[in-house]
């Protein structure tokens, strides 16, 4: 056994490193958690309410499964009415273990002790509700409170969305909170992590149904331009979260005025600057151009990213527009792009091993997955390609590059960043879709990113392989399989 998690979450700075718990073991814990308290809340013939969970009555063991302990003032009642209590608690008290799960959880996050993590809510007359809501609606003072340890490891998205989900466990309204049935349902995908994921661990912003509250902390901020106002769709903005509008003076100040020696990329559309607020950690900062035909982009990516997290998809923090100056505030993902790591030359240090490179394509499939098939709203990307696909230290894969991307809503098309009044005849240069199958070209993109972690060649050097193939991948790939030509 590996003792209880008390002792694994306040283990000293710089003692015992190897008692810290990486992020994918405390969602494991949080998961199987959320599972052993749905179980006995909603067991057929009787229920059983825990109501002493701490860090202290959660036993690991040799594989950190955690198994919750300390029964001893349990309540059991049946549907006929309470079989046995020690306690003096009236109905409702399911709610108890949600809260004391949603503490759990930002104990897990945070590393702090109850005493400690209420202490951050004296500004907010003591309510952990309304400072979590403060913490989601302003993008750089999340990262203050996470356990460093967690930071700048991959799993930012996830940390914030299970924020977001202890949130909701601490509503003031107990008839408020979700149930742990719901909660085990919400959480389930984040703590399997063995194999590939099916189709239940892609999407890893699953349908949301629990206490209608959470619309309240999720309203997507846009600017107050009216004409942004009436394309957003209102089901959709209650379900994406708060996108912070950011001070240009402190951005100006970050970047050093813009310098270009703080300038750590050129796109088509604007130039990405790295930058370090006070008391905050690093951000990247896209600064468009000048030009009235960007702003499509702009709004493109605020719309799609403003809705979006997911651990494989490049978080938006915040953005800042007037006039003619356009701002657009991300993480900052320090291994840069695929394409510098898969054209790195004789720099052996860049060299990616087959193991990355699986990892890699694995996560920009669940990304894809997520922008295709969320249930509430789809993006379609329309620019994939190795120049979009950032990676973390630890080679998780960020898609970016959201400029280009369409939105639809169930019903039909929501908004696309398109001056071409008949959408159905325009056909994407290269894949030969047309954009009725507009997210075949997402998969035929991913289709070339495959080739190009296997081959390490650029586009047009695998389209220089097929020229005798009538220039046609897919003929090329199988007289190459067929005829065990070498493609690497």
């Amino acid at each position: 056994m590996h003792g209880n998690l008390y002792d694994w979450l306040h283990v000293g700075e710089g003692e015992h490193k190897d008692k810290i718990l990486e992020w994918p073991l405390r969602a494991k814990i949080a998961t199987r958690v959320a599972r052993g308290l749905a179980w006995p809340h909603h067991k057929y013939d009787f229920q059983v309410v825990h109501l002493n969970l701490g860090s202290k009555s959660l036993l690991l063991d040799k594989n950190f499964e955690p198994k919750i302990s300390n029964f001893g003032g349990a309540k059991i009642s049946s549907f006929g009415g309470v079989m046995f209590t020690n306690s003096n608690v009236t109905m409702g008290y399911e709610s108890w273990d949600v809260y004391d799960f949603g503490i759990l959880l930002l104990m897990l996050i945070t590393r702090k002790e109850p005493i400690e993590i209420n202490s951050f809510s004296y500004g907010f007359n003591g309510s952990l509700f309304d400072w979590i809501t403060h913490l989601l609606s302003n993008s750089y003072d999340i990262y203050s409170v996470i356990d460093n340890s967690l930071i700048d490891r991959g799993f930012d998205g996830e940390i914030i969305e299970l924020l977001r989900i202890a949130c909701t466990c601490l509503n003031p309204f107990p008839s408020q909170r979700p149930t742990m049935l719901e909660l085990y349902n919400t959480i389930s995908t984040f703590g399997e992590r063995d194999g590939i994921a099916n189709d239940s661990e892609i999407l890893m912003q699953p349908k949301i149904t629990i206490a209608s509250s959470l619309n309240e902390i999720v309203e997507v901020e846009i600017a107050t331009n009216p004409e942004w106002q009436m394309i957003i769709d209102p089901q959709i903005s209650l379900l994406g979260r708060k996108v912070t509008r950011a001070s240009f003076a402190k951005l100006k100040k970050a970047t050093d005025n813009f310098n270009t020696h703080n300038s750590i990329g050129l796109g088509k559309i604007g130039i990405m600057y790295k930058a370090v607020l006070p008391d905050s950690y690093p951000l990247a900062i896209k600064r468009l151009y000048e030009s009235q035909s960007f702003g499509k982009q702009f709004k493109s990516e605020l719309l799609a990213l403003a809705r979006l997290r997911h651990n494989n998809i490049i978080s938006l923090l915040g953005y800042y527009r007037e006039r003619k100056e356009m701002l657009l505030v991300y993480q900052y993902i320090s291994n840069g792009n695929l394409y510098g790591w898969l054209h790195a030359g004789k720099d052996k240090n860049k060299i990616l091993d087959w193991p990355s490179r699986i990892k890699v394509a694995v996560g920009i499939a669940r990304g894809l997955a997520c922008l295709h098939h969320n249930c509430h709203f789809s993006v379609v990307h329309l620019s994939l390609s190795s120049n979009a696909i950032l990676l973390y230290q630890n080679f998780e894969a960020k898609i970016s590059n959201f400029g280009e991307v369409i939105i639809l809503k169930p019903e039909g098309l929501m908004f696309v960043n398109s001056s071409d009044n008949d959408m159905s005849i325009r056909v994407f240069d290269g894949s030969g879709v047309r954009e009725l199958d507009y997210f075949k070209k997402d998969v035929y993109d991913f289709g070339i990113l495959l080739l190009k972690l296997i081959t390490g060649n650029a586009p047009i050097q695998i389209n220089n392989y097929s020229n005798h193939l009538d220039g046609r991948y897919i003929d090329w790939i199988t007289y190459a399989r067929d005829h065990a030509l070498s493609l690497l």
